[in-house]
Parts: structure tokens; C-alpha cells; sequence
């Protein structure tokens, strides 16, 4: 009982650092504002969006263009949440954007469609997710048999704070994340299951998490035998099908497949971290924004490039759910391109997912599973 509730506490102290780390953050970036929520979203008045922003909040605070960034087509789908509306015809690649509308649908609901609540909503949500993802990372921690201390890594993680400055969806999505994994480590698949649909809409890559649970069902054949087995597959494989349902609307009514508008991001494993890191040195030998950016990227390829490697290592024992989940992420990670490595800005927020998977694996001992008598 004592260790029980000792673990509770350290989880409470974990989510609350994490809420507060993120929220000095946001605040920071509204004091420059006049304490202006809607700065967060990152519209610049020179987009088609701005209008219906100032229309509907005359004080809206814009952004320099350069400072524009994705908050504002969350924002956009929050007051268009089925692409019905007129919202959705004043950003560039809406098909791409409404591929993943999870953050914006849950900010629709928060305000009952108020469009003029939406810049709140997104904190409040964001906020919400640090919370339980670090609260559920220090109960998975303790599970994995490591400290519960462990769920200070969602604080520490400059992604997701990044992402609650800039109203993206990783915040949430690392919540929803932790609540999955959470269910599943403890055998509660069938409440894991609301999370892991949901968690399908905040980007289109978190269908790898289902298919990394997959996987650990079907090495688990053996043990708990192929019906039980093939039965926790269908079942993961049931949570994919809203959004499945989601994708196919999304093509029908934009008339086409809701490409990424980057062009190819992915490449071999590895080549583009390795020609990333040759133009960060070299534009770092020249003028001086090139090394400010060449300075700091290639330190951090580095780093971060041999802590995935590293954890494809020891997830490659298979001593948890968490290991295949890690796994999966790892041909899109290790596939990325110079335009979601060079800025850090984008490197940490890409990456702050697998990130915080990866703590779990490399400090987890061999798991025992519990099984739910429910």
C-alpha cells in the first residue's frame, strides 16, 4: 500500500513539473504579446486565415510571416472541423492537414465550436496531455521496474514543450500515448483501445503504435495461445478503423490521397542524417546565420542519432509492448530527410514522440505482464 501510494504521489509531482515547464513556456511567449493567447497560434497577417481570425477576435495578435507555423491550420480545421465550411479554403494542402485532425476536433468539442475560445482550448489541451503523459510515464516507468521518477522525461523532453508553445498536437498525442501503454502493461487492452484510436488522429504516423501492439501480441502466440492471440490482433487491428473511415472521407471530398506537401521526406536509413550533418558543418563555417544553425544541428544529429540507434538495440529484445512500438517508429526516424533535421526546432518536435518512447527502453528491466481478470 505504502509503495502504491508513494508511486501516486511521485506521478502527481511528475505531471505537475511537467504542466508547469510548459506552461512558463507558453506564458513567455505571451508576455511578448500583451499576455495574448491567440499569439500561440502563429498566424501571420499576411495569411488567407487572417481575416476570419481578426473578424472573430479583432485583438488576435499575429506574427511576423517568418514566425507563421502549423498552429494556424489546427486553428483553421477547429472552426471547419469536416472541411464543410469555407475555413478550409484559405490554407495551402488542406487534405494533408485535415489527415490529422485530432487536436483541432478535440478543441471543437472543448468549445462547443466557439471560435473564439479555440487559442484556449489548445493550451488547456496541451497542458492536459504533459500532465498525463508524465503521469503515465512515471507509472510505466515504475512498471518497467525503474524509477517512477521516470515520468520527469515528458517535462524534459523539448519537443513537447516546444509543441505547447506552438499549439501542435505532440503534447496531446504523448498523453494519449502514455494512457495506451499504460493500459496495455497492465493488461487493460479494452481501455487501451479509446486511447489508441483516438491517438490514430493527432498524425498520420501513430498508426504505427497499433501496429507495433500487434506485433507484440503475435510473439506472445505461444504463450497465451493463437485464439487469445489473434483476438487482441483484430481487436488492435478495430481501433485503426475510424480512422481508416477518417482517411477515405478525407479523399473523397478533397478529390485526392492527403499527401505530405513537403515532398519525399524519407530516404534510405540514415543517409539523409548523414548528408544533413555534412550541410550543417559546412553552412557553419560560413556567415553568421549559417552557424547558428550549423553549430547547434550537428551536436544534435549526433546525439539524438546514436540514442535511437542505441535503442533499437535494446528494444530488439522484445521485454516489453513498448519495445515493437519503439521499433516501429524507426524507419520513418532514421528515414528522415535535412528538412526535418537541420532546425532544431523541427528535429525536437519530429522526434519528441520516439524520444520519449525511447527513455522507457533504454532504462526498462524484463517486464512481467498482468493480465486483466476483467
Amino acid at each position: 500500500m505504502r509503495t502504491g501510494l508513494s508511486t501516486t504521489r511521485v506521478a502527481l509531482a511528475c505531471a505537475c513539473v511537467a504542466i508547469v515547464t510548459a506552461a512558463i513556456a507558453s506564458a513567455t511567449v505571451m508576455s511578448v504579446a500583451d499576455w495574448n493567447v491567440t499569439v500561440l497560434v502563429r498566424m501571420a497577417a499576411e495569411q488567407q486565415l487572417a481575416p476570419l481570425a481578426r473578424e472573430t477576435d479583432p485583438g488576435f495578435a499575429f506574427v511576423h510571416f517568418d514566425g507563421r507555423g502549423d498552429g494556424a491550420y489546427y486553428y483553421a480545421i477547429a472552426r471547419d472541423p469536416l472541411a464543410r465550411g469555407d475555413a478550409h479554403t484559405l490554407f495551402v494542402w488542406p487534405a494533408y492537414r485535415y489527415g490529422h485532425p485530432g487536436l483541432s476536433w478535440a478543441a471543437w468539442l472543448l468549445t462547443a465550436g466557439n471560435a473564439a475560445l479555440v487559442p484556449f482550448a489548445f493550451l488547456l489541451l496541451n497542458l492536459a496531455g504533459m500532465g498525463v503523459a508524465a503521469a503515465g510515464a512515471s507509472f510505466i516507468a515504475r512498471d518497467l521496474g525503474h524509477s517512477p521518477w521516470g515520468g520527469l522525461t515528458i517535462a524534459l523532453n523539448p519537443g513537447l514543450v516546444y509543441a505547447t508553445t506552438i499549439d501542435t498536437s505532440e503534447p496531446l498525442a504523448a498523453g494519449l500515448l502514455a494512457l495506451a501503454l499504460l493500459a496495455w502493461l497492465r493488461g487493460r487492452r479494452a481501455l487501451g483501445l479509446i486511447p489508441l484510436a483516438a491517438l490514430c488522429f493527432m498524425k498520420e504516423w501513430f498508426v504505427l503504435v497499433p501496429l507495433g501492439l500487434a506485433v507484440w501480441e503475435l510473439l506472445q502466440l505461444r504463450r497465451v495461445g493463437r485464439r487469445a492471440a489473434l483476438g487482441r490482433v483484430a481487436a488492435i487491428a478495430a481501433s485503426v478503423v475510424p480512422f481508416g473511415a477518417w482517411y477515405v472521407y478525407v479523399i473523397v471530398r478533397f478529390g485526392g490521397w492527403p499527401a505530405a506537401p513537403a515532398g519525399d521526406l524519407i530516404q534510405l536509413p540514415l543517409t539523409g542524417w548523414a548528408q544533413t550533418a555534412r550541410r550543417a558543418a559546412d553552412i557553419g563555417t560560413g556567415t553568421f546565420d549559417g552557424v547558428v544553425v550549423g553549430h547547434l544541428a550537428l551536436p544534435l544529429l549526433a546525439v539524438f542519432g546514436l540514442a535511437f540507434v542505441l535503442g533499437i538495440a535494446r528494444a530488439a529484445r522484445f521485454r516489453s509492448p513498448i519495445d515493437p512500438v519503439y521499433l516501429a517508429f524507426m524507419p520513418v526516424v532514421l528515414g528522415l530527410n535535412w528538412f526535418n533535421l537541420l532546425y532544431a526546432k523541427d528535429l525536437i518536435r519530429t522526434t519528441a514522440i520516439p524520444l520519449a518512447l525511447l527513455s522507457a527502453v533504454l532504462v526498462a528491466q524484463r517486464w512481467r505482464g498482468r493480465e486483466s481478470t476483467a
